[in-house]
């Protein structure tokens, strides 16, 4: 919240530094400018590089602009996330950066500071540029800080998001309630994508997962409550076999003193993580404020059913009863996930999310 009301007076001086300045710099025409507040492990960013990447592979020209740029400051809630706060001269940095570069498209990622700087640098030059919408922040601040922290981002996110001229979010679900939020009709969804070669059922399995008592209930995710991952905690006594927490985060060292029971192995990733999933049973996800959970997608494309709330996200990732069970009651989600498993109804259904496709739509969309 802090840096929210900060970020938003600071651009307002700004504006009004924009409008009493200018700097002349070499023009070059560049493609498509992407914008990206958060560089730290987590879903999005992952979609930031996978996007930055297979364009590139597709012979555009990308301008990256991100918080690996400046001095980054980490949040109050979680200290694990950080985020860029620019000053004035940070500001003009990034103006020279757009105009050096001229994209014909710019995209942004993240409604941090420097998305926020870079949509009001489009809105004083009349420059368009489309934005996403991938994190609901406003539901987890509303229930777990107070209501009204929940209605101040919602009101900021219509204030961001109203001027894009296409929002983009990972889930269909989530379509009217952006419209209906930031009052823009110019709303697309375009699904996460999966590398199919990376996440596959066959091939090495981690050798400290293979030791525990079977089934493997495994989480795939930054240890933070936001995530809900103290759901799992709770019923971990009463499911068999053993749970696996992969990541790091917020609260990492105090869960694993608190919960001696369940194995942590840090964060993984590349083939570290691809073994992991082939180790485990079934894929545990308790967040009920994710717009899609790209470790959804990984697990079933490494043959893991999915347990998860009937929410927003699992309902549009996973097949009920097929790559899955949905339920209220996340122990029988669990439990039925892992009676019914069938790995090859996973796999099949996996295929669906495609990096390539999704990249495509997102460059007819921005």
């Amino acid at each position: 919240m802090y840096y929210i009301i900060s970020t938003i007076i600071l651009s307002y001086g700004l504006y009004i530094y924009h409008k009493y300045t200018e700097i002349n710099v070499h023009t070059e025409k560049k493609d498509i400018l992407l914008v990206c507040d958060a560089v730290y492990i987590c879903g999005v960013t992952r979609k930031y590089n996978e996007i930055y990447n297979r364009l590139i592979l597709q012979n555009n020209t990308v301008v990256k602009l991100d918080s690996d740029m400046f001095t980054s400051y980490s949040m109050p809630i979680w200290n694990d996330v950080k985020f860029c706060i620019p000053g004035i001269l940070k500001y003009l940095h990034i103006r020279e950066i757009i105009k050096n570069n001229n994209p014909d498209k710019i995209h942004i990622i993240t409604e941090g500071p420097l998305g926020l700087l870079t949509m009001l640098y489009c809105i004083n030059n009349n420059l368009k540029f489309s934005t996403m919408f991938c994190t609901r922040i406003d539901l987890y601040l509303e229930q777990n800080i107070h209501k009204y922290c929940g209605f101040f981002v919602r009101w900021y996110f219509k204030q961001f998001h109203f001027r894009s001229e296409c929002i983009i979010t990972p889930s269909l679900s989530m379509v009217p309630i952006i419209k209906n939020m930031t009052q823009n009709n110019n709303v697309k969804c375009i699904q996460n994508g999966c590398d199919l070669s990376r996440f596959k059922l066959t091939g090495d399995t981690n050798i400290e997962m293979d030791e525990l008592p079977k089934p493997i209930w495994l989480y795939v995710g930054r240890i933070c409550k936001s995530k809900g991952i103290e759901d799992l905690f709770n019923i971990s006594h009463d499911l068999p076999g053993s749970v696996v927490v992969i990541g790091n985060g917020t609260n990492y060292i105090t869960y694993k003193y608190k919960y001696p029971h369940i194995k942590f192995l840090g964060w993984k990733q590349g083939t570290e993580l691809y073994n992991c999933y082939r180790s485990g049973d079934v894929l545990v996800f308790p967040s009920r404020t994710d717009t899609f959970g790209q470790v959804m997608v990984e697990a079933m494309a490494s043959g893991l059913p999915i347990a998860a709330y009937p929410v927003i996200g699992p309902n549009d990732v996973v097949k009920n009863g097929e790559s899955g069970v949905l339920s209220n009651d996340l122990y029988d989600a669990c439990i039925s996930a892992y009676k019914n498993k069938n790995s090859k109804k996973c796999i099949e259904h996996s295929k669906k999310f495609s990096w390539d496709n999704m990249v495509d739509e997102f460059i007819k969309s921005i």
